[in-house]
């Protein structure tokens, strides 16, 4: 699958194919999935929230990086979910999230 496609789909408004190919070709992408890689490294078994909670900057933002680089990472094989948990961060079950065996080179 092409990274194009998992970032957005065929059946997707043409601007969401767009905005992928900007996140793409700007190198935005690697650089949000390193940075997600370098925070989940230093506090595996937390949710994406409360790994978003943990950067401060705008909290909309934070929790739209990780909610979405973090299945990025595990379809790369880089990520992996652990178990469900009450999230401190929402008060809702969340899966938790964990390091996998790979190794992230951007």
């Amino acid at each position: 699958m092409q990274q194009l496609d998992m970032l957005s789909r065929n059946s997707d408004p043409v601007t969401s194919r767009l905005a992928a190919r900007e996140l793409l070709e700007s190198g935005a992408l690697d650089t949000q999935r390193s940075f997600v890689y370098n925070v989940l490294s230093q506090n595996e078994g937390l949710t994406s929230r409360e790994l978003a909670a943990l950067v401060g900057g705008d909290k909309h933002e934070e929790r739209a990086c990780f909610s979405r680089r973090l299945p990025d990472l595990k379809n790369l094989g880089l990520a992996k979910q652990g178990e469900p948990r009450l999230c401190t961060s929402c008060n809702r079950t969340c899966v938790t999230w964990y390091l996998a065996e790979g190794i992230y080179n951007d």
